[in-house]
């Protein structure tokens, strides 16, 4: 838990280090509120996670927001895959 504007980078990170394997669970929260699309875009569609978005009351707070809870596949590409900017991604 922390700042979702970093979710994605620090996914990068340890899919780079090879530290994510096949059946790691990635559980991330507010990643509707503040938001985090990047890292949702790379769990929906990188191809490498099954993911589960969780709808869920914000503690203290008469508000809706999201936890992703995804699994990496046993079957997760490996290589660079074209994120949703265009650029480069790390995607196993």
């Amino acid at each position: 838990d922390q700042k979702g504007s970093r979710y994605d980078e620090d996914l990068a990170t340890l899919e780079k280090l090879g530290i994510l394997l096949p059946g790691s669970v990635v559980v991330a929260d507010n990643v509707l509120k503040p938001g985090s699309p990047l890292f949702l875009w790379r769990l929906q569609h990188g191809g490498t996670y099954d993911t589960q978005i969780v709808k869920l009351q914000e503690f203290a707070m008469p508000a809706e927001d999201w936890m992703s809870v995804s699994v990496r596949k046993a079957d997760a590409p490996c290589g660079l895959s074209s994120g949703p900017s265009g650029g480069d991604t790390v995607v196993g």
